[in-house]
């Protein structure tokens, strides 16, 4: 069995800790972090992106352990902790569930070193939030699930509904110009709340989608409506929020775009942007499959 490392803090070290706790350095690093005293396992200091991240006022933590206020998700993650962390003195970016204020539950990576203050061990946890890069990474596990066999139409077909459904999006579609220097965008799979409708055709003059024609991710997290009021379109189908990104082939053309559009606000306007840039790189590939298929046949006829 290893034997644990505890960190002595000597005088000057521990006035550097000190410090750290209350002074402008703790409150301002943008990751979470928390000090616990080891002895009674009460919390003696959280800074502020603690209480941001998790919704809880220093008021509501500090004097109280982690397991009164219901911090950790599953209490066996917290002895699996206290357990790895006493043998080794220190962790680096372990993974566990957490519950926030509110009750949801988020995924954090956990580094944490034991030291010494005033006579007392402490700990001393950084937190890095990862909720959302997981639930992007599960959304884009769930659009990919069934899209590997599938080609052409149906492959289209299936990548909106699953968008639509996965993002809660009203709709998702995917359009290309209507003819070589139209001003006019013509659908080639659309899908209206994970159910698929009838392709349309659609003038570009004045929309979002004219932006993103021109090779613009182009993302709009509320008020579409008043950002281009000449598109009645958006006024048609109550559209609040708009994603849109471009599909380029090989050589950076544009044969079109990818667009998802919500009838609410967008609140993770970052992760659709990377989701819509992810698959709008599959969907290129996939319509300059099927433009090559297409030559190759007409020069053989």
């Amino acid at each position: 069995m290893k034997k644990r490392k505890t960190i002595i803090a000597t005088n000057d070290f521990a006035e550097i800790i000190s410090e750290k706790l209350h002074q402008t350095a703790f409150e301002a690093d943008p990751y979470p972090i928390v000090v616990t005293e080891i002895e009674s396992s009460t919390i003696v200091a959280v800074n502020q992106s603690f209480c941001t991240v998790t919704g809880y006022n220093k008021e509501d933590v500090i004097g109280k352990t982690a397991l009164e206020i219901g911090l950790w998700a599953n209490r066996e993650d917290r002895d699996i902790f206290q357990t790895e962390l006493m043998r080794e003195g220190s962790l680096k970016n372990m993974k566990f569930d957490f519950r926030y204020k509110n009750g949801n539950i988020g995924t954090w990576l956990i580094s944490a070193n034991i030291f010494e203050l005033e006579g007392k061990n402490h700990i001393l946890t950084i937190v890095n939030d990862i909720t959302d890069r997981k639930r992007a990474e599960e959304r884009i596990l769930e659009i990919a699930n069934g899209l590997t066999l599938a080609t052409g139409e149906k492959f289209f077909s299936i990548l909106v509904c699953r968008m639509s459904q996965t993002l809660d999006a009203a709709y998702v579609f995917i359009a290309e110009m209507a003819a070589p220097g139209a001003k006019s965008a013509r659908t080639i799979a659309v899908c209206k709340r994970g159910e698929e409708i009838e392709n349309f055709e659609y003038d570009l003059a004045d929309t979002p989608c004219e932006n993103v024609m021109l090779d613009q991710d182009c993302i709009h997290p509320s008020r579409v409506q008043e950002l281009f009021p000449e598109d009645h379109l958006l006024v048609e189908m109550g559209i609040e929020a708009y994603a849109g990104s471009p599909l380029k082939d090989a050589d950076g053309t544009v044969l079109g775009i990818l667009v998802a559009l919500f009838d609410r606000e967008i609140k993770n306007p970052d992760q659709i942007k990377s989701l819509l840039q992810i698959f709008a790189i599959r969907v290129a590939d996939e319509m300059g499959r099927i433009k090559t298929e297409t030559a190759l046949r007409e020069s053989e006829e």
